[in-house]
């Protein structure tokens, strides 16, 4: 079980993925990190998210898991600002098309 999972980037496979997890029962809490409010509005309120945050360092305080699901053009800037506030036993993923890139930006 999950106790946290934060997503970084609300769009349609990191709310794909909330939402499947939710209903699998494998994850406790899922809190969100995205550019767009209202987007982030709406995902609680259709049980997508249970919460969301302003800002990354918030959004993945505490958590377990930590998916980021932004464009590949994107990454390298999320992870630069993701690397000061992750816990020594989260578990960090992404859900980009291509690694290279992706590997050198962690």
């Amino acid at each position: 079980m999950i106790d946290k999972l934060a997503i970084i980037g609300v769009g349609l496979i990191g709310s794909s993925l909330s939402l499947a997890l939710k209903q699998a029962g494998t994850v406790g809490q899922v809190v969100g990190y995205g550019r767009n409010r209202v987007n982030l509005e709406k995902g609680v309120e259709l049980g997508v998210l249970d919460d969301f945050e302003s800002s990354i360092k918030d959004c993945v305080y505490g958590a377990d898991v930590i998916v980021v699901a932004v464009p590949l053009g994107a990454m390298q800037a999320v992870f630069a600002e993701l690397k000061p506030s992750i816990g020594d036993t989260a578990v960090i993923t992404d859900v980009g098309s291509a690694k290279g890139s992706v590997v050198a930006a962690a």
